[in-house]
């Protein structure tokens, strides 16, 4: 549950995250691929980083989010990493 204009930095999970829309709707934007493919912990992107590390591994930003905009009863699932 997220008040309007609320939103999370740029970020991954170590966890699969399903999301479930009820009621309003919110724009999500996502990687076509993982930013890390098995991760052992979350990570949040500094506001505006160019590049990032991650354990010693240099890490780009993104260049291909795809936004999805859910409505009433959409869900998204959104793979760890």
């Amino acid at each position: 549950v997220s008040a309007e204009g609320c939103g999370a930095p740029l970020h991954f999970d170590i966890r699969t995250v399903c999301v479930v829309q009820l009621f309003g709707s919110k724009t999500w934007m996502v990687s076509a691929r993982p930013a890390v493919a098995d991760p052992h912990r979350n990570f949040v992107a500094p506001e505006g980083a160019e590049g990032m590390d991650y354990d010693g591994r240099r890490l780009s930003a993104p260049d291909d989010l795809v936004a999805y905009l859910l409505q009433p009863g959409d869900w998204l699932h959104v793979p760890r990493g």
